[in-house]
């Protein structure tokens, strides 16, 4: 992940979708003290401790949008005008309905990683991860013509 390593341990991975040649020291403070603060707790809980490939896929689509979500609010407040003008009021506007409908997808993809874990929860701990499809060893088996598309 993107941080200072003031120590000169190993930074743990980074999200993939922070682009690879970004240096975190010439980043704004504000964008570092929030990639710190939120997106690397954020990657951390939802995807590198995930449980298997669902939690996985559904918890790095939340934070993803949480990344989003705070280029999104730098951005609008890069854009408040000291003098407000119709022009900026409207870009303004464009500006927050977007940042709404990234809330609303991210408020959607949480409550589903929050509906695994409650699955999870009621159906037991023991519960195996997803299993994979069943593969034939002999496709011509009757019972797998469908599967296998034989």
């Amino acid at each position: 992940m993107m941080n200072a390593s003031a120590t000169g341990a190993a930074d743990p991975p980074r999200p993939f979708f922070i682009p690879a040649g970004v240096q975190f020291d010439e980043l704004p403070q504000d964008l570092q003290a929030a990639i710190t603060a939120v997106v690397n707790p954020a990657y951390q809980k939802l995807v590198l401790e995930a449980r298997d490939g669902l939690e996985k896929s559904s918890g790095l689509t939340v934070a993803y949008l949480v990344w989003l979500e705070i280029l999104d609010q730098l951005e609008m407040a890069k854009s408040m005008p000291n003098v407000p003008t119709p022009e900026a009021s409207a870009e303004r506007d464009k500006l927050i309905a977007r940042h709404l409908r990234l809330i609303g997808a991210k408020s959607k993809a949480s409550n589903f990683l929050l509906r695994i874990k409650e699955f999870r929860r009621k159906w037991g701990p023991g519960l195996a991860p997803l299993e994979r499809f069943p593969v034939a060893d002999n496709p011509s088996d009757e019972h797998l013509k469908d599967q296998t598309g034989g």
